[in-house]
C-alpha cells in the first residue's frame, strides 16, 4: 500500500473565502484549518444515505469531502454504491491516443482495413469482431462484475477497487478466506493521472458494480453464529483499518438509493448518518418512510446483533471463538448511528409555483418562507409521535432563525439551493464546485459566452453559485469537525 504522509494543515483561507454561521456550531475558515490534526486519532465514519434516489448524496459527499480536505482534514471518500457514481466523477478522461482521436486531423478515427474488408464494407456486408463502441462493451463487462477500477495514478500504479481480486471483501465473500490485513488500497486523488488542483488530503476508495455480490450474501447472513460476524462486520473493519493505516480523520461513505442489506450494514457500521433530501413532496414522504419503517428495522437489527453477540460470548461452546472475533475488531459500534440533520438540497425559486411572476424583495421573502416551510415540515416529521416511539437518536444542529434571540435545535436545514451551472461545470471537469477558483470561473465564462454581455452573465452566475456553495459546505464541514471533537 502506498504511503500517504500527513501534510501540514492550511492556516490561511483563500481570498474568496468568507465566514458563514449557517449551523451556528461552525467556525471560520482559518479556525477550521487550525483544527486539522488536533482532534482525536479515531476516524469518524459517516454514511451519506437516503433510500430515495436523485437527492444529492454523491454531490454532498464530494463537496463535503473536498471542503474538509481543503482545510487539512484527511478525508476518505468511500464509494460503496454499486452504481459507482462517486468513482466515475473522479475517473480521469482517457488520453486522446487511448480514445483513438487524431489530434492532427479532424478528430475522426482511422481504421486500417484489408482489401477484402474494404470490398465487404462497400457492399454493406462488413462484419468485424472489433466493437465499434468499446466503451459500451467495457460498461457491459463492468455491470457483469468482471471489471475492476483500473485507472492509474501519476506513478503509473494501477488502482484497485473496494471489491476487486485480492481485496479483503473479495477474499471474504468470494474466496471464503479472511485476510489478516483487512485494509484496502486507496488513492490520493491529487496523484490521479489527468486530475489537477485537488487537495492532498482527499482520498478515494473506488467502488465496483460487483458489490452486488456482497449485497446478496449479506441478505442471507444473520448473527446467530460466530463465523457470520466476519461478514456482517467486515465493512466497518475494512473502513477503520484503511482509515487508521492512512491517518484518515473522516470517512464519508457514499451509499446507494435502496433499503438493501448492503446499505443496512454500511449504516450500522458508521458513527453517524447524514441524510440529504430534496425540496419536494416525494422527498417529504420518503423522509417519513425512512424514519417510520427503514431505520427502525435497522435499529432492531442492531439490537438483535448486540443481544446475539452477548449470548454467544456467554455460550460454553462458542464463547472462546466469539471472544477472538471481537478482539479482531469484527464488531458493530456499541450504539447505533446518530441521525444528523436532514439537509434540504436543490431548492430554487422555480420550485415555488405562483411566485415566479413576483419581483424584488417580495419574491425573496416568499421563496425564503417557502423553503423554510419545507424544512419545518421535515423537522415536524422527525418529531411526529409515531417517530418518537422508534427510539431513533438524532444529533440536531443549533439554528438561529430570523427574529430569534437564541438558537434552537433543528433536525433539518434548508441547506443548498440549486447550483445548476456549478454542478454541470464540476461534472465536466471532475472538479468539485467548492474547489472551482475565480480564475477558472472567468476562463470558463469566456469559453461559454458568445458576446461580452453573455460572458459577464455566465461569469456572474458561476461566481455566485461557486461562492455560495463554498460558504455552505464550509459551515457544514465545521459542524462535522466539531462532532469529532465531541466524540
Amino acid at each position: 500500500m502506498a504511503n500517504h504522509p500527513r501534510k501540514r494543515p492550511r492556516t490561511e483561507p483563500d481570498v474568496d473565502d468568507c465566514d458563514s454561521s449557517m449551523l451556528n456550531q461552525g467556525v471560520g475558515a482559518a479556525a477550521l484549518a487550525s483544527l486539522a490534526g488536533k482532534v482525536q486519532s479515531v476516524p469518524l465514519l459517516i454514511a451519506v444515505y437516503s433510500f430515495k434516489g436523485g437527492c444529492g448524496k454523491t454531490t454532498l459527499s464530494i463537496n463535503l469531502g473536498a471542503t474538509l480536505a481543503k482545510y487539512g482534514h484527511r478525508t476518505l471518500l468511500a464509494d460503496l454504491d454499486p452504481q459507482g457514481n462517486l468513482s466515475t466523477f473522479f475517473s480521469p478522461a482517457q488520453s486522446n491516443e487511448e480514445e483513438g482521436i487524431d489530434e492532427e486531423g479532424d478528430g475522426e478515427i482511422e481504421i486500417d482495413l484489408t482489401r477484402e474488408e474494404e470490398e465487404e464494407l462497400d457492399s454493406g456486408n462488413f462484419i468485424t469482431n472489433t466493437p465499434l463502441f468499446p466503451e459500451v462493451e467495457e460498461l457491459t463487462t463492468a455491470m457483469a462484475g468482471e471489471l475492476n477500477f483500473k485507472e492509474r495514478d501519476s506513478g503509473n500504479r494501477i488502482i484497485s477497487s473496494v471489491y476487486s481480486e485480492g481485496s479483503p471483501l473479495w477474499d471474504l465473500f468470494r474466496e471464503e478466506k479472511r485476510k489478516a490485513d483487512f485494509k484496502c488500497e486507496i488513492v490520493q486523488l491529487c496523484n490521479m493521472e489527468g486530475i489537477t488542483d485537488l487537495p492532498t488530503d482527499l482520498f478515494l476508495l473506488p467502488g465496483n458494480p460487483a458489490l452486488c455480490e456482497v449485497e446478496d450474501e449479506l441478505a442471507k447472513t444473520n448473527s446467530d453464529k460466530p463465523a457470520n460476524f466476519y461478514k456482517l462486520c467486515s465493512i466497518r473493519k475494512m473502513l477503520l483499518e484503511t482509515a487508521k493505516a492512512n491517518d484518515i480523520d473522516f470517512v464519508l461513505v457514499d451509499c446507494g438509493p435502496s433499503s438493501s442489506a448492503l446499505n443496512r450494514t454500511i449504516v450500522l457500521s458508521c458513527d453517524y448518518l447524514l441524510p440529504p433530501c430534496m425540496a419536494d413532496s416525494f422527498s417529504s414522504s420518503s423522509v417519513y418512510r425512512l424514519l417510520k419503517k427503514v431505520l427502525p428495522q435497522w435499529m432492531q437489527a442492531h439490537r438483535l446483533y448486540m443481544r446475539n453477540k452477548d449470548d454467544l460470548l456467554n455460550d460454553e461452546g462458542y464463547g472462546d471463538q466469539m471472544k477472538r472475533i471481537c478482539e479482531e475488531g469484527f464488531m458493530f459500534p456499541q450504539d447505533p448511528p446518530q441521525i444528523l440533520p436532514f439537509l434540504v438540497m436543490n431548492f430554487s425559486m422555480g420550485n415555488h409555483r405562483g411566485y415566479t411572476d413576483a419581483s424584488g424583495k417580495k419574491l425573496k421573502e416568499m421563496v425564503a418562507k417557502s423553503d423554510s416551510a419545507f424544512s419545518m415540515l421535515v423537522d415536524t416529521i422527525t418529531y411526529a409521535p409515531e417517530i418518537q416511539k422508534k427510539n431513533i437518536v438524532f444529533k440536531p444542529a443549533k439554528i438561529r432563525a430570523v427574529g430569534q434571540l437564541e438558537p434552537k435545535d433543528s433536525r433539518s436545514i434548508s441547506f443548498l439551493k440549486k447550483i445548476k451551472e456549478a454542478v454541470t461545470v464540476g461534472h465536466e471537469m471532475g472538479q468539485p464546485p467548492v474547489l472551482i477558483t475565480h480564475e477558472l470561473v472567468r476562463n470558463l465564462s469566456c469559453e461559454l459566452g458568445e458576446s461580452n454581455s453573455e460572458v459577464e452573465k455566465k461569469y456572474k452566475t458561476l461566481f455566485a453559485e461557486v461562492t455560495y456553495a463554498k460558504e455552505k459546505f464550509r459551515s457544514l464541514a465545521s459542524f462535522i469537525v466539531n462532532l469529532r471533537e465531541c466524540n
